[in-house]
């Protein structure tokens, strides 16, 4: 159980009223042993909060600045520190990546308190540039691009290229990604569904780059795309293998 800061009245060795701040919670466990570590040191919003990630940016920064000196410097650090660190209490959250290229694995972590929401009203995002795309570029050799594995906190991702030797998009492990406006260029494989994973194609976007398979579902993934959104082909993208692949169940 966890207690406000004005229903504590008393501490375990006296009448002194335990003060606490404005964001903080007391939580009580058995042992120290049975205390889970999301609980430490964690911020709960107040309102709907924006992280910023630059490629002039710092990992020492505090990400709440859209500036050299605010913004993180790579978005696997952003999106780590905010699973370590954010209660998002059912505000809006969203990791704003300017433009440049990226070439890091982006992993989508599970984020305490996230709304589980939908897609048409998605609290947790992760956006690169909706207005230009290709102008935020996660292009990752030897790796995936983006992927979600295990992760029951669904994440909507909008305004970014992806180009990679393996998957752009992976969902694995029962995973849940929302995909917006993006351009899929150069991928082994641009979109990948495993093991219960799931990737709904929420709005329009852009194929730009060969692959060997487009779309791959497998073990219980699953592939969808919201009736009515336009995939616009940009040159001549061909698939070596297959459009889309869908096996073992």
């Amino acid at each position: 159980p966890s207690f406000t800061r004005t229903t504590v009245e008393k501490s375990s060795n006296g009448t002194s009223r335990i003060s606490l701040s404005a964001f903080a919670e007391i939580v009580i466990c058995p042992s120290a042993a049975d205390l889970n570590p999301i609980y430490l040191l964690r911020t709960r919003l107040e309102a709907d909060t924006t992280y910023y990630v630059r490629t002039d940016g710092s990992n020492s920064n505090t990400g709440l600045a859209d500036t050299a000196g605010g913004a993180w410097l790579t978005i696997p650090y952003g999106t780590a520190w905010l699973r370590d660190n954010i209660d998002q209490n059912g505000y809006k959250l969203v990791l704003q990546v300017g433009d440049g290229t990226y070439t890091a694995r982006v992993d989508l972590w599970p984020i305490v308190g996230a709304d589980p929401g939908g897609w048409a009203t998605s609290e947790l995002v992760l956006r690169g540039n909706t207005t230009t795309l290709g102008n935020v570029l996660v292009n990752v050799s030897g790796d995936n691009a983006l992927q979600a594995v295990n992760n029951i906190t669904a994440w909507r991702v909008e305004g970014f290229e992806f180009r990679s030797t393996a998957v752009g998009v992976l969902a694995d492990f029962n995973s849940n990604i929302y995909l917006g406006k993006n351009k899929f260029g150069a991928c082994a494989i641009h979109r990948q569904a495993l093991y219960g994973g799931k990737i709904e194609g929420v709005d329009d976007y852009t194929w730009s780059g060969n692959c060997s398979v487009h779309d791959f579902a497998s073990k219980g993934g699953q592939i969808l795309n919201v009736s009515g959104k336009t995939v616009t082909i940009s040159g001549t993208p061909s698939c070596s293998t297959a459009f889309a692949v869908a096996q073992d169940g």
